[in-house]
C-alpha cells in the first residue's frame, strides 16, 4: 500500500467508525442523558453532557443521511460549543468543533487540546488519528492507533490495514519497535495480520529481532511468508532468531525430523493415502504412498554448502523392488532447475553434488514417492538423511 494513499483509506476508516456510532451516539451521563437527551437539556440546560449527546446524535444522524461531516458539524457547532461551556471535559463536543472549523491551524489546536484532556474517545481520537496522518506525522500516527485499538480493540478490522501501510514503509520499523511491546492485545494480533500483508513482509523481517511480543505461531506464519514470496533471506534471518541456536544455518551431519518452522524444517505432505511423518520416537520419517497417488511428499530447505558435498540417505522402502518408485531431488532456489535427481533403490545411498554455483545460497531437498495402480502400495521408513562435507563426502 502506497503512503500517498493511508490518509484516503484513514478517512474512510472513520467514516465507518462514525456511521457506526450513528447507531447508538448517546451521551454517558445519566439514563435520561443517555436515551433522551433533547429532554434531558429542556429539563437542566446546564447538563453538558446532554447537550453533547444532542449535537452528537444529530451530527452522527445526518452523515448517516449521507451530509457532508463538515455540514452537519457546523449546524451543531452552537449546541456543542454550550455542551463545553458547561462541561469542559465533553470529547465529542470537541470533535464537533473541530469538523466545523474549515481553518486547519485552529481544528489542529482544538484537536490537541482536546486530546490531552481525553485520549479515550474513539470519535475525537480519530480525528486526532487524521490530522497526523495528513502530515505524514507517522510517529504520532501509530502512537494514536495504539490508543485507540488499546480502548477500542473491535476496531482492529478498520485500523489494521492503516497500520500494514504505514509498516511497508520501512523508516517505521522503529517506530513500531517502541510500541509494539505485547502491552496491548492488539500487538500480536496486528503482526499475525501483517503476515498476510505482502507489502509488510519485508518490514516485518527487519522488525522481528527488536520485539519480544512475538510468538511461535508469528514466526512461524512469517517464515513462510517470506519464503513464499521468494525472500529466502529474510525468511532465513527469522528461523535463524525464532529456531534457536541449535539450529541456526545448516549443521552438517545427520538431519533431524522436526516439522516445526517449514521450510526451513521439513513439510510433510498428510493427504488420504499420500502422506509422510516423523516416527513416534522422532528418529525416522514414516511414509505411505497408496496406488494411483505420488508426488512431493516431504522437502526442506538447506543452506548449500561450499564446495563439493555428499547426501547419505538410509531407508527401509517397501516392496523391495519397488524401491526405485522413491527418489531424492536436490535443488537450486535460484530456480535453476534441479541438480540432483536419483531413485532410492539400495537401502543405503551416497550421492555426490558437485560445488554449486556462487547464486545458489539454499537448496531444496525433496523425496517424492508414486505407487502405480495395479501394483502394491508403497511404505517405508526413511531412518536418517546426512549431510556430508570435506573429507567424510569423498568416502
Amino acid at each position: 500500500m502506497a503512503i500517498a494513499n493511508l490518509p484516503r483509506l484513514i478517512a474512510i476508516s472513520i467514516a465507518s467508525v462514525t456511521l457506526a456510532a450513528a447507531l447508538g451516539a448517546q451521551a454517558v451521563s445519566s439514563v435520561s442523558t443517555r436515551k433522551q437527551p433533547a429532554q434531558a437539556v429542556v429539563a437542566f440546560p446546564a447538563n453538558g453532557l446532554a447537550r453533547e449527546a444532542l449535537a452528537f446524535q444529530n451530527f452522527s444522524i445526518a452523515v448517516a443521511q449521507e451530509t457532508e461531516p463538515a455540514v452537519a458539524a457546523k449546524a451543531n457547532a452552537d449546541q456543542a460549543l454550550q455542551a463545553i461551556n458547561t462541561d469542559p471535559l465533553a470529547p465529542k463536543a470537541y470533535a464537533i468543533l473541530a469538523v466545523a472549523n474549515d481553518d486547519e491551524g485552529i481544528r489542529g489546536e482544538i484537536l490537541e487540546a482536546a486530546a490531552q484532556l481525553n485520549r479515550r474517545d474513539l470519535n475525537l481520537q480519530g480525528l486526532v488519528l487524521e490530522k497526523h496522518l495528513g502530515a505524514q506525522d507517522y510517529e504520532r500516527t501509530i502512537d494514536t492507533l495504539d490508543q485507540i485499538l488499546r480502548v477500542h480493540p473491535s476496531y482492529s478490522p478498520e485500523f489494521f490495514p492503516v497500520l500494514a501501510g504505514a509498516l511497508a514503509n520501512q523508516e517505521t520499523v522503529p517506530l513500531f519497535a517502541d510500541i509494539l511491546d505485547g502491552s496491548a492485545v492488539w500487538h500480536l494480533r496486528f503482526l499475525k495480520f501483517a503476515t498476510r500483508q505482502r507489502k509488510a513482509l519485508a518490514s516485518l523481517a527487519l522488525l522481528r529481532p527488536q520485539i519480544s511480543s512475538a510468538d511461535t505461531d508469528f514466526d512461524k506464519r512469517l517464515v513462510a511468508a517470506l519464503a513464499t514470496q521468494g525472500d529466502i533471506q529474510g525468511a532465513a534471518s527469522v528461523y535463524d532468531l525464532a529456531a534457536g541456536a541449535d539450529k541456526r544455518g545448516l549443521t552438517t551431519g545427520r538431519l533431524d525430523w522436526s516439522d516445526d518452522f517449514p521450510p526451513f524444517d521439513w513439510q510433510f505432505v498428510d493427504e488420504a493415502g499420500f502422506r509422510a511423518q516423523p516416527s513416534r520416537d522422532g528418529n525416522e520419517m514414516e511414509l505411505f504412498v497408496r496406488p494411483g497417488k505420488g508426488g512431493l511428499i516431504a522437502a526442506r530447505l538447506l543452506q548449500a554448502p561450499d564446495g563439493p558435498f555428499a547426501i547419505q540417505i538410509e531407508h527401509d522402502i517397501k516392496p523391495a523392488h519397488l524401491r526405485e518408485d522413491a527418489s531424492l531431488v536436490l535443488s537450486c532456489t535460484n530456480g535453476a532447475g534441479p541438480v540432483l535427481t536419483q531413485t532410492l533403490d539400495v537401502q543405503t545411498n551416497t550421492f555426490q553434488v558437485p560445488a554449486l554455483a556462487q547464486d545458489c545460497e539454499y537448496i531444496a531437498l525433496a523425496i517424492k514417492a508414486r505407487a502405480w495402480t495395479g501394483r502394491s502400495a508403497l511404505r517405508g521408513t526413511i531412518k536418517q538423511i546426512s549431510v556430508l562435507t570435506g573429507a567424510s563426502a569423498a568416502n
